[in-house]
């Protein structure tokens, strides 16, 4: 006689979470922890999920650099929501009631769950921001990193046997919101310091910026760029290192995500790849999100904002 299988019920509610791409187009780092942080929300309550992948970024120069590879835009696109790609569960067919969300917190979860049970109705919030409750409770995050990583993969070790370091800056000089302060060189080369104690020295050192190379070049200098020269070249002069100005998008998200110790700017990217990380992270207690349990809460210092 054939046992039956088991079946594992993992909704409780005729609930679902979906991202709502459409509300705000910005980065791709931005949106990628909207997506990991509405993937999360619906396994920890075990609500549904339906995948919406990232359609559209606001500066398509993020993907495609500054050397109008515009044809490109869809491929690097579709390369980058591979990272953040969760498993959905079945669209459900009858009954569904759409909602927009812009952002979901716990009142508005548990309202909506209340509806959901007691009128047996298919739901689907399509949310745009997730940090009502993702900032509040962080350890939710663990659910949507604990799938990719079964998914993508153990971190790759380097095939150096010296410890990689990967720092990203973001110095907001090709950005169009200067207002927001952003990190000088001093916390960059405080932290570096620490590592340098900490490993004595033996690491191989990745920098990534948002500058491009030509602003070290130009007979005009910026304050941005007069403030981090100096350092970007001390960097340089380090044996096994390398210093890259805005980069393809592509190799960021991989040396970060596969870095032993990342050092996050005040950037969503690197908040991204920390969460997609299996290594050291150090975070900027200005950040303006909630660090995971484990990471190096390091204080800020050296702002520059203003054009």
């Amino acid at each position: 006689m054939r046992r039956k299988s088991k079946t594992v019920v993992r909704r409780i509610l005729p609930l679902y979470l979906t991202y709502n791409p459409n509300r705000m187009t910005d980065g791709f780092g931005a949106q990628g922890i909207r997506v990991m942080g509405i993937f999360s929300i619906a396994r920890f309550f075990r609500l549904g999920y339906l995948h919406n992948p990232i359609s559209e970024i606001s500066d398509i120069n993020e993907l495609v650099g500054t050397t109008g590879r515009h044809s490109e835009f869809q491929q690097i696109l579709a390369e980058l929501n591979e990272y953040i790609k969760f498993p959905q569960d079945n669209f459900p067919t009858q009954n569904s009631n759409f909602v927009d969300i812009y952002n979901l917190g716990f009142r508005k979860l548990l309202y909506f769950g209340m509806i959901a049970l007691i009128f047996r109705k298919s739901i689907i919030l399509r949310i745009c921001l997730p940090f009502g409750i993702t900032d509040r409770m962080p350890i939710i995050n663990y659910y949507g990193k604990k799938v990719l990583g079964k998914s993508k993969g153990s971190k790759l070790n380097s095939i150096s046997h010296k410890r990689v370091v990967v720092v990203h800056i973001r110095a907001s000089e090709h950005s169009p919101d200067k207002i927001r302060q952003q990190l000088g060189p001093i916390y960059y080369k405080n932290v570096l310091n620490q590592v340098a104690e900490q490993f004595k020295g033996e690491f191989h050192l990745i920098v990534h910026t948002d500058f491009h190379l030509s602003d070290f070049g130009a007979s005009g200098k910026t304050k941005r760029v007069k403030a981090f020269e100096p350092f970007l070249q001390e960097c340089e002069s380090m044996s096994n290192s390398e210093v890259n100005h805005y980069a393809d998008i592509r190799k960021v998200i991989f040396d970060m995500t596969h870095a032993d110790v990342l050092v996050m700017s005040r950037s969503a990217l690197p908040y991204l790849a920390g969460l997609l990380s299996g290594g050291e992270i150090v975070f900027p207690k200005c950040h303006g999100h909630s660090p995971l349990r484990g990471w190096i809460i390091q204080d800020c210092a050296d702002f520059i904002f203003g054009v």
